[in-house]
């Protein structure tokens, strides 16, 4: 059954996983090359070493640390301070892969094709054959999640934990079981990237609003903030703040302050300046050194990072230009840097680099196009869009780039390809002019 301009209706009915069948004319040889392709970003990566970043090295050492001495530092040598500055999501999976890294990139990469078929999936019931299929492929080709599979870092865990949570999501009818497998996916989610509960409360709301759904969308979102009480019980008595991780004091007064007061600057002379500046307004701020000796570092910070929203509605347009710049280095994005460390090769990282700002630009033209269709495309592809525009504002800092852009692609792709293939159909067959105005 054909919908509005001849878009085709979604699948009524889900699965609790997608069909084994693979979609497409061709699609053997894609699953070959998407094999291959990921295969080789692997092999790669193993070679040459390029799988530990800044970040890498801090979450290797909290889960080298959790596995042989059951602690949670970042520290080489006793005393082993606490550390609160990380969720030990991704620690523990690395723990949990023995901390072989190997292993742990050749898991990551499953993850990413598994990833785009719960992708494919979730679209098959929610939109066209054609928009679920186009996603799905190009979610198994897309430079930058292949490439954070080859690197150890949160969004090679996170991505796929997201997609799944929204695959649960979107699956129709209601039940305990799910609502109760959402809380799980959803806290394990957070824990790996506490900015994951943007994208929890954001579903749970949506779900809300619909009357059926109310009771399971509270037991599910209740299941999630009952399983942080723990950590965050933890770090509050640690660092005197009720929170996920002090992490988010850090990003808020250096990443969010200081860069609308300076602009995207290297951090060097993001923090010189974030701090003299806190010396004039606060002068209780010190500068904070990461080493989690002073437990009134984090205080001082966890105060500094309040001047944030009151600077914000003093200056609306320091703001405003530095919301512009930061979302505009995530869009701008194209991982070559991340492919030329990885491949060694410049012809393949300026043809993942192509593509990756191809697709950015796909997105970004698909996203306003979502404003002109938004009417024609399913209420929950445009609350997933929704969510993936608050997800992109919060991960805006003076350090963004495309690695913070691209768990937010996942919420978008789906309303964009519809947004798309609505223009498409739109003129391709256009409406007769006696239906002109008809539809609401």
């Amino acid at each position: 059954m054909d919908g509005p301009h001849g878009i085709q209706a979604p699948a009524e009915r889900g699965q609790f996983f997608p069909p084994l069948k693979v979609p497409g004319r061709y699609a053997l040889w894609l699953l070959l090359l998407a094999i291959l392709w990921h295969g080789y970003l692997c092999i790669a990566a193993i070679g040459v070493g390029s799988s530990l970043w800044d970040d890498s090295i801090q979450y290797l050492t909290l889960a080298d640390n959790l596995l042989n001495r059951g602690i949670f530092s970042q520290q080489y040598q006793p005393p082993w301070l606490p550390d609160t500055q990380r969720t030990p999501g991704y620690p523990v999976w690395l723990a949990l892969m023995g901390l072989q890294i190997p292993v742990i990139l050749v898991v990551q990469h499953l993850l990413v094709l598994l990833s785009a078929w719960w992708l494919y999936g979730t679209l098959r019931m929610h939109a066209p054959k054609e928009v679920a299929i186009a996603v799905g492929w190009l979610w198994a080709f897309l430079p930058y999640p292949a490439l954070f599979a080859s690197s150890v870092l949160t969004e090679a865990l996170f991505i796929p934990l997201l997609i799944g949570l929204i695959y649960l999501f979107a699956l129709p009818g209601i039940s305990l079981g799910r609502s109760i497998a959402g809380g799980l996916v959803g806290a394990v989610l957070v824990l790996v990237k506490p900015l994951g509960l943007v994208v929890c409360l954001g579903l749970a709301g949506f779900e809300m609003l619909q009357k059926k759904r109310r009771r399971y969308a509270v037991i599910w979102i209740g299941l999630v903030l009952l399983l942080l009480l723990p950590w965050q019980y933890r770090v509050w008595q640690l660092a005197g703040q009720w929170s996920l991780s002090t992490g988010g004091s850090i990003t808020t007064v250096y990443g969010k302050l200081g860069g609308t007061l300076v602009g995207a600057a290297p951090d060097s002379t993001l923090v010189l300046q974030t701090n003299r500046w806190l010396a004039d307004h606060q002068p209780l701020h010190t500068l904070y050194t990461h080493t989690g000796e002073e437990n009134q570092e984090f205080t001082r910070l966890t105060h500094s990072s309040g001047t944030l929203w009151p600077y914000w509605m003093a200056h609306p347009g320091a703001a405003l230009r530095f919301h512009a710049e930061s979302l505009g280095n995530m869009w701008m994005g194209s991982g070559y840097g991340a492919a030329r460390l990885i491949t060694g090769g410049d012809l393949l990282s300026k043809l993942c680099a192509g593509v990756q700002l191809g697709v950015n630009a796909g997105l970004l033209l698909g996203s306003l196009l979502v404003l002109f269709a938004w009417r024609r495309i399913p209420l929950l592809l445009r609350h997933l869009w929704i969510v993936g525009l608050l997800l992109l504002l919060a991960h805006a800092t003076a350090w963004a780039d495309g690695r913070y852009r691209t768990p937010a692609d996942a919420l978008l792709s789906g309303a964009c390809a519809y947004a798309w293939y609505w223009l498409y159909q739109k003129i391709r067959r256009p409406m007769p002019s006696s239906s002109l105005g008809k539809s609401g």
